[in-house]
């Protein structure tokens, strides 16, 4: 059965909205919630984010993580009444909820680039798609580049927490 004007407006609305409410969420973490609601089957909420992706109201990052974008931002708070209030209401204590909120995924990061003389590895600690450590170190082989990389792997994640301990005081 085709939806109607109204109930697509709704349906972006709606996604826009859960935008609103997380900073970041999962393609899949979206679709749980929405099929599980019901507010809509998951074909139709593809295509949804797709044109809004199109229109540039939503981003989707690495892994593939939805955000809103400044202009998705406005058309929330323009348009947030013609989202039913029981829905909204829904969504935020939902997003409130342990079961929707996201947790840190921190975990290390690496990749080995040659270059002129020798190797630069980049070591990082990345949240979901966002770096929140970055360093470049040089290596005179491959040997030492995959040796630095297989170390930072192994204890990056101590090694960062100590590091911030350190700066932090």
């Amino acid at each position: 059965m085709p939806m109607d004007d109204q109930q697509l407006t709704e349906n972006k609305l709606i996604l826009l909205y859960v935008l609103q409410q997380k900073e970041t969420i999962s393609s899949i973490e979206l679709s749980d919630f929405i099929i599980f609601k019901g507010y809509m089957d998951y074909f139709s909420m593809q295509q949804f984010l797709a044109e809004l992706e199109e229109s540039e109201l939503v981003m989707k990052g690495p892994n593939d993580q939805y955000r809103l974008s400044s202009a998705g931002r406005e058309v929330v708070e323009t348009f947030r009444s013609r989202i039913p209030n029981s829905i909204r209401d829904e969504i935020t204590e939902y997003a409130r909820t342990s079961a929707f909120r996201r947790s840190s995924m921190l975990e290390a990061d690496t990749t080995i680039q040659p270059v002129e003389k020798g190797y630069q590895v980049r070591l990082g600690i990345r949240d979901y798609d966002h770096d929140v450590f970055a360093l470049t170190l040089s290596a005179d082989t491959e040997e030492e580049a995959f040796a630095i990389r297989n170390r930072w792997q192994k204890s990056g994640m101590t090694i960062y927490r100590h590091l911030i301990s350190e700066l932090k005081g």
